[in-house]
């Protein structure tokens, strides 16, 4: 826990953790601007990060802080919640609905405030010192402080950091389009294994074997489980024979995408849960692989067949964000995207990790060389996007490519190549682009 704790800090203090642990070298095809891509500016399909037609409902499920038990290798058995967001089409009639799962990357689990004081507090003394055993002795004291903050489960009386909601927006916006939306909450692996690629796969597998047991059989441990967000009263929906397990997409922000990869590569098709099918994977801003020089390495990321949009930021100060499509070019015959979102950072995908939810140790980890300026790992200063610019844009590339993979609806097409663009005005996007 020690290192952990130090670098969790770290990374929003200075970023150096980030840089050292995360910077890879990037490769791929030529990237052309999106708002350069199309003359006269935009005019063509309806903005997909506009709600779409059908009225959404929302839902909560948890079978227990320690519902699941990972094996791992080298910390052991593990605790993991079996806790998610849902966000559905309030009718579920008609065609059965596709799924698509949403998990986060590496954040802190528990929300105790005392134990962040002291860890913060014992860092700055430790900045401060010039004496370097008392340097060292209080990094080591503000690890020891900071533990409960990344505990699981938390302790009694601290509410965990629920890292899983920060998605609500993009979950609400597919299930107006008439995807099942669940974003799975992770704290257990974050606590545990840290960033194990296999424990965090074995979540998203999890969850899609709980809801292929409910949507063919209407049984299962999730049968009778669903609460509402607010009132935590039981809520009444009925799954079975509504959902198509076989029209599966995932989406994972920052670890939360290197996981996504793990699980759609080839090489790990044969762990999805019997009658599902994974169409459709978005990394978002995500850590790529630690060797990605390594073609062995690599392969446990590569998809031949699945569909792939990668979104990065040039101001993300946690992770590159555009590791896949560069990787995966030349591998696959399937489509390949990958737009880069000028003034994006990564904390700002998350709610709950942004400043303006009032999140536990919710920050802004770019560089600001002047307000409303960021800078990137390149150098290149860029206007800042605005918490809800940057989900706009986030949101309707997502929910263009998830449509069109998912529904088989081709209404987005020229803006998943680039000949359209809704938010040229919102910020500079490049796009790289294969098959």
């Amino acid at each position: 826990m020690t290192i952990l704790l130090v670098a969790t800090r770290r990374a929003r203090r200075s970023r150096r953790f980030w840089v050292a642990l995360l910077a890879t070298a990037l490769v791929g095809a030529a990237a052309v601007s999106v708002r350069d891509a199309a003359a006269g500016g935009y005019g063509g399909a309806p903005d997909p990060s506009r709600p779409g037609p059908f009225a959404v409902a929302a839902a909560e499920y948890t079978l227990g802080d320690s519902a699941l038990q990972i094996q791992d290798p080298e910390t052991g058995r593990i605790p993991v919640e079996v806790t998610a967001s849902v966000h559905y089409p309030r009718d579920l009639s008609g065609r059965p609905h596709p799924l698509v799962v949403l998990l986060h990357g590496m954040w802190v689990t528990c929300a105790d405030k005392v134990a962040l004081d002291g860890m913060n507090a014992a860092f700055d003394q430790a900045d401060a010192a010039t004496d370097p055993a008392e340097k060292t002795r209080l990094q080591e004291l503000g690890s020891k402080l900071g533990e409960p903050i990344m505990a699981w489960p938390c302790r009694t009386g601290t509410p965990p950091v629920p890292s899983y909601r920060g998605y609500d927006y993009l979950a609400a916006n597919l299930a107006s389009y008439g995807i099942v939306a669940v974003s799975v909450s992770a704290n257990g692996v974050n606590a545990g294994s840290m960033s194990s690629d296999e424990d965090r796969t074995a979540v998203i597998n999890k969850h899609l074997a709980l809801w292929q047991q409910l949507a063919s059989t209407g049984g299962g441990p999730l049968a009778g489980k669903f609460t509402d967000p607010a009132s935590h009263r039981p809520v009444a929906v009925q799954f079975r024979g509504k959902l198509d397990l076989t029209r599966v997409g995932t989406m994972g922000h920052s670890r939360g995408g290197r996981a996504v990869m793990w699980e759609a590569a080839d090489r790990h098709k044969a762990e999805w849960p019997a009658g599902v099918q994974v169409k459709a994977v978005v990394p978002l801003a995500a850590v790529g692989p630690f060797d990605p020089e390594n073609p062995e390495v690599v392969a446990d990321y590569i998809t031949s067949t699945i569909p792939l949009l990668e979104i990065a930021g040039t101001c993300d100060g946690a992770t590159l964000g555009d590791e896949y499509v560069p990787l995966t070019t030349g591998k696959t015959t399937a489509a390949l995207r990958q737009f880069v979102v000028h003034g994006a950072n990564h904390n700002f995908h998350n709610t709950v990790w942004s400043p303006a939810s009032g999140g536990f140790d919710a920050a802004d980890e770019t560089i600001h060389p002047a307000p409303g300026q960021c800078k990137g790992r390149d150098g290149v200063t860029d206007p800042q996007l605005t918490e809800p610019t940057q989900r706009r844009i986030n949101t309707g590339l997502e929910s263009a490519f998830f449509q069109k993979h998912l529904l088989g609806a081709a209404t987005y097409d020229r803006i998943l190549d680039g000949t359209d663009q809704p938010y040229a005005s919102l910020a500079k996007i490049d796009l790289k682009k294969a098959n």
